[in-house]
């Protein structure tokens, strides 16, 4: 799947965060709150 669009990169650094936010839990509450 070829990242070509912002929308494309977009989701994948809402996916990535939302994976940082789960790993990190109360580590990285402004990561959560990013796109709460």
């Amino acid at each position: 799947m070829a990242v070509g669009t912002i929308g494309d990169e977009r989701n994948a650094h809402v996916a990535g965060t939302e994976h940082l936010a789960r790993e990190g839990g109360e580590a990285l509450p402004h990561l959560k709150a990013e796109h709460h």
